[in-house]
């Protein structure tokens, strides 16, 4: 199933992330030393050629499932979390059900495998699509990441099987950021950018970086992260770390379909756009959204909602929906929380 994770600059649910410098960044961090060995001018691209691919074996351990952020999308269900509580709402915007509520926040990293749907909040959980046979997995901080695979349900410094049994720690750091690739988790940490075995051997420091910000994504045998405002890549081998767009601004981003979608903040609110990944072809989706809250793309949709508080100290939460060429933008759901 076609879908796309968007990475988060903030995990703090629906928070607007502020402007950056790093006019303040010491001399010597890996933003100022790319920077210094790049010719790149704002909003230049490297390119990735479409002959780029993961090359993924079946017998290879790899995420599975529908995975999301705070929102996921299956057939005609939305599933998608307001911070304290889970919902499920047609694509329609009909049949909104509330599946789970807890005092805890945020309820995030919804994962969708056959009829069961697992999240973190005050650890692992998962429950069934209609609400049913809610079950603690572990009680264990996941630090707001976790992935699955075949067997096993990674997060914070261990792994547990889909059933709560045999929890393990495989790692002394935390897997922050994780993404899981034929067999390896690639992640963030204190240290920089590491890689191991999802048994927790063979652990690797592939990059050494105390600024890596909360972005960290894996396609195409390259690993994209974000240092203050800027991006980077660097190969899933180690190779070959590369500035790849300098942005004005802190913001949310991922690739899809041989396209990468960003967002720009203004004065006036929130835009949207996509290029393709030669730097050509780049044109705004949507502008002036207020009060942006997140963003995720399924299918040929991207979905983005909005949370703000009212005249009257209500929360304010909306969910709406445009198709990724800017037509037909459609408002799913508006709730007063």
């Amino acid at each position: 199933m076609k879908r796309l994770l968007l990475m988060f600059v903030n995990i703090m649910v629906f928070s607007l992330i502020g402007c950056g410098s790093n006019d303040s960044m010491d001399i010597d961090s890996p933003t100022k030393k790319l920077i210094q060995e790049s010719t790149l001018i704002t909003d230049d691209i490297i390119g990735i050629t479409e002959s780029e691919s993961i090359k993924s074996d079946s017998k290879l351990e790899n995420e599975i499932g529908v995975r999301g952020g705070f929102l996921l999308v299956h057939g005609d269900w939305i599933y998608y979390s307001t911070g304290h509580s889970l919902y499920k709402i047609k694509t329609d915007g009909t049949e909104n059900q509330e599946l789970y509520s807890t005092e805890y926040t945020p309820i995030a990293n919804l994962t969708l495998i056959d009829e069961w749907l697992y999240f973190s909040v005050d650890g692992v959980h998962k429950v069934k699509l209609d609400g049913s046979e809610h079950q603690h997995l572990s009680s264990e901080r996941t630090h707001g990441f976790m992935a699955i695979t075949n067997d096993w349900i990674y997060f914070g410094r261990g792994r547990i099987k889909h059933d709560g049994t045999n929890e393990q720690i495989i790692s002394d750091r935390n897997l922050l950021n994780h993404a899981i690739v034929d067999g390896w988790i690639y992640f963030r940490s204190s240290d920089g950018i590491i890689k191991m075995k999802t048994d927790g051997s063979e652990n690797q420091l592939m990059y050494a970086a105390d600024s890596i910000n909360h972005n960290m994504y894996v396609i195409n045998n390259w690993i994209y992260y974000s240092v203050g405002n800027n991006l980077y890549r660097i190969r899933t081998d180690g190779t070959d770390n590369q500035l790849f767009l300098i942005k004005e601004s802190k913001s949310s981003w991922n690739i899809a379909d041989n396209w990468f979608y960003s967002t720009s903040f203004t004065d006036n609110g929130t835009s949207i756009w996509k290029m393709k990944l030669d730097g050509t072809d780049k044109h705004t989706i949507i502008t002036d959204i207020e009060k942006y809250g997140f963003i995720e793309i399924y299918y040929d949709w991207i979905y983005y909602t909005s949370s703000y508080f009212d005249e009257n100290n209500n929360r304010i939460w909306s969910m709406h929906r445009i198709k990724n060429d800017g037509t037909d933008m459609q408002l799913i759901i508006k709730l007063i929380l």
